[in-house]
């Protein structure tokens, strides 16, 4: 007695707002607490049965015993089953007396759960036991019949639950043993029927007389919890009438039609579930288990019939669903009911053609393949009406079940295809097992539904006609969100469409739906109206464009490009910016089959004029796009399509041979839009950058053709090498023009006022040249790599002189002065220029220009260009000689200037730097001043907040750490010239003398444990909460590397000799210490990267959460 009181204590305490907040929340942990006591069940069952507990506590006892019931053993004991079991039923039949389902619904749970586990009751009679059991304590306490229909209903569909639970625990015999009764049970169908009499006639239906509506939900989730045990109910074959009532309650628009629709799903999935042979269990033919026996078969059988009976009353809800949409949308609330009638049909018809896809229709005689056909069919009409209707997640519910079905036709088709090879390649054979797999639908059905599938999603796609002309530009990202968003999702699924009905089909509809479109554009005078049916189907060109080809098919393929390219000639239109822009799109898709417009070699006179011509309307039209200055998004578009062109190497090369003039016209583009004097934004390029890499690839191919002029015809022969001879006398043109508009803002900059405004605006100007000449170097450094030394050595002084005037001259200004020019900026205009060399013959020449920025950097693009130049060539090739001094030097800088100002781009750089050094120059990072520099920023970064600094400490580190452990090839020998670094230290003149010289520094001279020491430091809180795992990936790769004798030493010194007071594991006892790291160091953790992981979270105090515990975005 005294626990209940304590007990009733704390359910008041917890349940009384009046009460301290302090005071209940230690309510509820000790309540939490005695609930997990063993034995705690017989108080709460007291608590339950007292007759003057509140409502709460009634709660409270019930939420808390049903868990129990669920787990605890000692509740399965004959005594305390069978005491327990009648205080529930009393207690159920009290609240279901006076209508208190919140406290019921537990109870049932809680009853439910001791008669399946307990096991003096037989699993063959379980159902009837427990609603024998409940009716005689209802009937004792006069609870009236609704009620006791409703706790029944609930009570059984508790039983189905409590018998799949995992978390209930019961043997796995008696778990199997329970289910299989409850399958032949016929009382959930007695009780469904009895629930659901005279319901489901329709929307406006009366409520049937002994039912209501709580009844019949109670009996729809019972039918939906019985269905889940895996087949359907027994003597379901038998209630037609039920399943007609079923399907007609579907189309009630409230909360019972969702549900019948759900319960209708879940009867149709069962019928499926038990067929071991159909397409969505992947098998490709009969049952080969030996468990499948006959009663397995009769199942399955069992399943068929009741999946017959359930597709035949599809017809009348078919009808009933029409009739129900075709009204009028009226107002609010009837849209609404509409909505919900919608969802309802989604699911339900949704269910039934999957289970109708997957039945084997050649040995079932129990289903007609005419009504499995209509299945699909209606689903599909569902769909269709979805797709039309206004709201998104309609259109969105029409989409999923497209997917669904476009993904089963899918399978069904290549099942198809795969019987046919295997009856081509076995004659005539027949097997009982060989059974086929082609769903619901003929070949012929599945085509036409395609048809229809794909020109309404085909329809969804058009534009809206009122749409404003401030949505309807060249760029997509303009339109309204809710167009977008829809045109994205039809377009996935229009994707899946295509692909089931063959994209060359696809294709060729396509094209000829857009020369309708096209004539009925022009036919009301081809201006700003009636554009939107064209530009949808070249929108849905660009979607199936690149899908699966057809190499056998070339002449049909060039027969649909010319024709596509027909229609992108017809739709670049200025006048009409949307359709332009998605023309343009398509356009740069098809570059690799613009080839084919292209006539072959030995082809008549007639041919190759005939190819050229809509190649050449094309080049004409882009380069009239190109000059629309009154639309820059426009022309920025067609400067993206020529980059994706001419990106197409072979394309490139056909163009630049055939169409030579088409480059001069994009540079003189390039130079009367200004050149490069607008930034790109982010990743993307400029249109500037767009127009200028497009001339340099045409360059770089022209000359590529011009030296394989040889290998042509007589009549290409000239045409090829004249075109190579031009490829670089175009590129010296553009870079011409540039260098001499960079020479003249550099002299400008010379005789301004230093400071002034005036010398500003010209170092500007010769920033946006020398970044213009940068890219077209990095544009061409593939193609025209054997011409890069003499191009260089033609610009060698406008450089100079972009180096001189970018502080490259040792006796330039400090560094603090410096920053306040445009100084920087030129200098890392310089930096790109040179290394866009690092990996081309012209590599000396790039780091000449950035030997004179070494010494003071002024941008850290000067050390993220040594690193290009460091990886790219090791040092080893001629020219580089000056590249490890240069490298020394600027690490040494780089870290006495962090040391005063933590900027992190510089951290970025100088650690990105000394990551390279240590992968291939190992005889710079080895000299004692170079390596001292690298540790303080490693040092400073471990400490720091930053992402992109903290992303770019942890490969240095790792670098360092597993120096000589995982080299992929030998390292070159490369001396120290130059690298600065007093103090008399021993210096490694030879790549293996300087790996081993790290490696001792790392064992004996205590670099190796400070490093650990750092990592595990940054996990504790050093570093943001978000990169513990990236730190523990790299220390279990540093393990696996450097192995468990040296990698063990390292932690063990780090953390039980070396560990700061404040560290989090230093607040265990020592013996705690080194237990926890001999558990990371087990051979457990080894082999399991995870638990590794795991096992350093605690260590280092667990991931820590606060106001920098989200990752920020890069840069911030």
């Amino acid at each position: 007695m005294e626990e209940l009181r304590e007990l009733r204590t704390a359910v008041a305490i917890l349940y009384a707002p009046s009460q301290p907040r302090e005071l209940r929340h230690a309510a509820d942990a000790w309540l939490r607490a005695y609930v997990s006591r063993e034995g705690a069940w017989r108080t709460l069952a007291d608590l339950l049965a007292t007759p003057g507990a509140s409502p709460d506590e009634r709660y409270l006892a019930a939420t808390s015993l049903g868990p129990l019931c669920r787990r605890q053993k000692g509740l399965t004991d004959p005594e305390a089953a069978v005491a327990l079991s009648r205080l529930l039923a009393a207690q159920l039949a009290a609240s279901a007396a006076v209508g208190c389902w919140h406290t019921g619904n537990q109870v049932a749970a809680a009853l439910a759960a001791i008669v399946a586990r307990t096991p003096g009751w037989p699993p063959n009679e379980a159902a009837a036991q427990l609603l024998a059991l409940a009716q005689g304590e209802m009937a004792a306490a006069h609870v009236a019949t609704a009620h006791q229909q409703l706790t029944l209903l609930r009570l059984l569909s508790a039983l189905a639950e409590v018998a799949l639970a995992k978390d209930v625990g019961m043997h796995p015999q008696r778990r199997e043993e329970l289910r299989a009764a409850l399958l032949v049970s016929p009382l959930p169908l007695l009780l469904i029927s009895q629930a659901m009499t005279g319901a489901g006639s329709g929307p406006h239906c009366e409520e049937p007389a002994g039912s209501f509506p709580a009844a019949q939900l109670a009996a729809l989730q019972l039918l939906q919890a019985w269905c889940s045990l895996g087949t359907p109910p027994a003597g379901a074959e038998s209630h037609a009438l039920l399943w007609r009532q079923l399907h007609l309650a579907a189309l009630h628009p409230g909360e019972l039609g969702s549900a019948a629709a759900e319960a209708a799903a879940a009867l149709y999935a069962c019928c499926c579930a038990s067929n071991p042979d159909g397409v969505a269990s992947g098998s490709s033919g009969g049952s080969s288990d030996p468990a499948f026996s006959s009663s397995g078969f009769e199942q399955v059988q069992h399943s068929r019939q009741v999946l017959g009976l359930l597709l035949s009353q599809l017809p009348e809800y078919a009808a009933g669903l029409q009739q129900a949409l075709a009204q009028g949308p009226g107002h609010p609330q009837q849209q609404q009911q509409q909505v919900h009638t919608l969802f309802a049909a989604l699911t339900l018809l949704g269910a039934a053609a999957q289970a109708a896809d997957s039945c084997q229709w050649a040995h079932s005689a129990a289903v007609s393949y005419e009504a499995a056909s209509q299945a699909v069919h209606l689903a599909a009409e569902a769909a269709l009406a979805a797709l039309e209707h206004p709201q998104f997640e309609v259109v969105l519910a029409g989409l999923q079940h497209m997917d669904e079905q476009l993904e089963r036709w899918a399978q069904h088709q290549a099942a198809e295809q795969q019987q046919h090879q295997e009856q081509h390649q076995q004659q005539q054979r027949h097997s009982q097992q060989a059974w086929p797999h082609r769903g619901a639908c003929t070949p012929e059905q599945r085509h036409a539904l395609l048809q229809r599938l794909g020109s309404a999603l085909l329809q969804r796609l058009v534009l809206p006609a009122d749409l404003l002309a401030a949505c309807a530009t060249a760029d997509a990202r303009d339109l309204p969100e809710s167009v977008g968003m829809v045109r994205r999702e039809v377009a996935d699924t229009f994707r899946s469409a295509a692909d089931c009905l063959g994209p060359q089909r696809a294709r060729q509809q396509l094209l000829q739906l857009a020369r309708q479109a096209q004539a009925a554009w022009h036919a009301v005078g081809g201006a700003g109206t009636g554009w939107q049916q064209l530009e949808c189907c070249l929108y849905a060109l660009n979607l199936v464009w690149s899908r699966q080809r057809d190499e056998s098919q070339a002449g049909q393929a060039a027969e649909q490009v010319q024709q596509a390219a027909e229609a992108v000639a017809a739709a670049l239109q200025p006048a009409v910016p949307k359709l332009a822009g998605t023309a343009l799109t398509l356009l740069g898709g098809m570059a690799e089959q613009l080839l084919l417009l292209l006539p072959a070699l030995g082809q008549s006179e007639s041919g190759k004029q005939q190819g050229d011509a809509i190649l050449s309307q094309l080049l004409c039209l882009l380069l009239q796009l190109l000059q629309q200055s009154a639309d820059k998004k426009l022309s920025r578009n067609a400067a993206t399509c020529c980059h994706r062109l001419a990106g197409c190497r072979p394309l490139a090369a056909a163009l630049a041979t055939r169409h030579p003039g088409w480059g001069d016209e994009l540079c003189r583009c390039f130079a009367a839009g200004g050149g490069m004097q607008q930034q790109a934004q982010g990743e993307d390029l400029s249109t500037s950058q767009f127009l200028l890499v497009s001339v340099c690839r045409l360059a770089a191919a022209s000359a590529t053709s011009g030296e394989a002029g040889g290998t042509a015809e007589a009549d290409c022969s000239g045409r090829s090498q004249q075109a190579g001879s031009s490829g670089g006398s175009l590129l010296r043109q553009l870079l011409g023009h540039v260098g001499a508009a960079a020479e003249a803002a550099l002299h400008a900059a010379g005789q301004a006022p230093p400071g002034s405004a005036q010398q500003q605006r010209a170092l500007g100007q010769a920033v946006a040249q020398v970044e213009t000449v940068a890219v077209a170097l990095e544009a061409v450094a593939g193609g025209m790599a054997h011409q890069l030394p003499d191009l260089l050595a033609w610009l060698e002084g406008v450089l100079h002189l972009a180096v001189a005037a970018a502080g490259g001259d040792p006796r330039g200004q400090q560094r603090g002065q410096e920053r306040c020019g445009q100084q920087p900026a030129l200098q890392e205009a310089v930096c790109k220029v040179a290394g866009a060399m690092a990996a081309s013959p012209a590599a000396g020449q790039g780091l000449e220009l950035l030997l004179g920025f070494t010494a003071r950097p002024q941008h850290p693009a000067v050390l993220h260009t040594l690193r290009r130049f460091v990886c790219s060539s090791g040092g080893s090739r001629v020219g580089l000689e000056p590249l490890p001094a240069a490298v020394s030097t600027s690490l040494q800088a780089a870290a006495s200037w962090l040391a005063v100002d933590a900027e992190p781009a510089w951290q970025v750089a100088a650690l990105s730097l000394g990551q390279a050094c240590l992968q291939h120059l190992p005889g710079v990072a080895a000299d004692a001043a170079v390596l001292q520099a690298l540790l303080a920023c490693l040092e400073q970064g471990m400490a720091s907040y930053h992402r992109e600094v903290c992303e770019a400490v942890l490969p240095c580190a790792e670098a360092l750490l597993c120096i000589g452990c995982r080299q992929q090839r030998p390292l070159p020998c490369c001396s120290n010239n130059g690298s600065g670094g007093g103090g008399g230290s021993h210096v490694a003149t030879d790549a293996s003398a300087a790996v081993s010289h790290l490696q001792q520094q790392l064992d004996t001279g205590g670099l190796g444990p400070g490093l650990v020491l750092g990592l595990l430091l940054a996990a504790a809180g050093g570093m943001p909460p978000y990169m513990m795992v990236l730190v523990a990936d790299a220390l279990y790769r540093c393990w696996r590397a450097a192995g468990d004798a040296r990698f063990g030493g390292w932690l063990r010194q780090a953390a039980l000799q070396r560990a700061p007071e404040g560290a989090p594991w230093r607040a265990w006892k020592p013996e705690a210490q080194a237990a926890a790291v001999e558990d990371l160091l087990s051979p457990l953790c080894s082999q399991d990267a995870r638990r590794f992981k795991r096992l350093l979270k605690v260590f280092c105090g667990g991931k820590k959460k606060g106001q920098l515990g989200e990752p920020p975005a890069r840069g911030k």
